[in-house]
């Protein structure tokens, strides 16, 4: 039990540390003349957005935001009800998944599917 008392103390530490070493950036960056944005700061956290890709250092997965999931779905339904689809929403549809590939794996072999259909077409 000392053990993990012992610990407590210097995890305090580093998160004031850490807060300390925050403030001092911003305090630096406001003197430089740059501004941050408060939505693209994060303090402490295991989990976080960066570059439109939620990461997450505990599980160590990354995933897509729901709010993309949701676009491209809607893209998706949109054209499944029409049963066609223009070239301006098939290059949504494939923007969406190029974007999504770095995420989802299998999303590369579907834009290749599309290439190679295109190509033939």
């Amino acid at each position: 039990m000392t053990g993990s008392m012992s610990r407590q103390p210097q995890m305090v530490d580093r998160l004031t540390h850490a807060e300390a070493a925050r403030a001092e950036f911003r305090k630096t960056t406001h003197d430089l003349g740059f501004s941050l944005s408060k939505k693209k700061e994060e303090g402490s956290c295991h989990c976080l957005e960066f570059l439109g890709i939620e990461l997450d250092s505990t599980a160590m997965q990354a995933c897509l935001p729901l709010e993309k999931i949701e676009q491209l779905m809607g893209l998706l339904t949109i054209c499944l009800n029409y049963g066609y689809a223009s070239y301006h929403e098939l290059e949504q549809i494939c923007g969406h998944f190029v974007f999504a590939q770095s995420v989802i794996p299998l999303a590369r072999f579907f834009t290749q599917h599309l290439d190679i259909t295109y190509r033939t077409s």
